[in-house]
């Protein structure tokens, strides 16, 4: 197995990393904050690219030592191989912005919500 140093996760970095390899490559990852944009960018090199769910993968399990992204990644290989990961449903990019939007009009509406309520208490005092 390549010894992999960590990689910054911007796309040309990723692209020289994962472009060298032979394929057909097969992996998977965790989702977290940036997940969508990592995987848009890397699904292009593989055959088959999971996103799955931390929590459902690693429950709660008591974690013994420090918490190694080489351990972690092994895991989740030997998990996919085994069948044992249930993937996330990746969104397309336009369901990706609508939801976007559709949050982002929601966390507005809560603002003047509070802003309206807040002046409302206060006129009343």
């Amino acid at each position: 197995m390549a010894d992999i140093k960590r990689q910054p996760n911007d796309e040309e970095s990723l692209a020289e990393c994962f472009g060298s390899f032979p394929g057909p490559l097969y992996g998977a990852m965790e989702s977290g904050t940036n997940s969508w944009a990592v995987y848009r960018i890397l699904e292009g090199y593989f055959e088959k690219l999971i996103v799955v769910d931390p929590a459902t993968v690693w429950g709660k399990q008591l974690r013994r030592g420090a918490k190694s992204d080489r351990g972690d990644a092994m895991k989740l290989a030997v998990k996919m191989h085994r069948g044992e990961l249930e993937p996330l449903y990746v969104p397309d990019v336009v369901t990706q912005d609508q939801r976007a939007l559709g949050r982002g009009k929601i966390n507005a509406s809560r603002r003047v919500t509070k802003l309206v309520n807040e002046i409302g208490s206060r006129a009343e005092s």
